[in-house]
């Protein structure tokens, strides 16, 4: 089981697009919000599964726990 995910959902011209609080209601699994790139990158050695809108190929190199990428796009 997946124990370490992070979300980074932000779009600065559709509000619609953004990661709300009120979003974590839908996740039967804790995880971690991160608001900016610099603390998705921080954080990102650690993460099993990441939701983002996209995802680098370079952060492969970042994340080698990663097990999982999941995009809404």
């Amino acid at each position: 089981m997946i124990k370490n995910v992070l979300v980074y959902l932000t779009n600065p011209h559709v509000q619609a697009w953004n990661f709300a609080p009120r979003h974590l209601d839908i996740f039967q699994f804790p995880v971690s919000v991160c608001h900016n790139s610099k603390e998705f990158l921080d954080r990102l050695p650690t993460a099993e599964a990441v939701i983002v809108w996209h995802f680098k190929r370079e952060w492969l190199e970042l994340a080698p726990k990663l097990r999982g990428i999941a995009t809404p796009a």
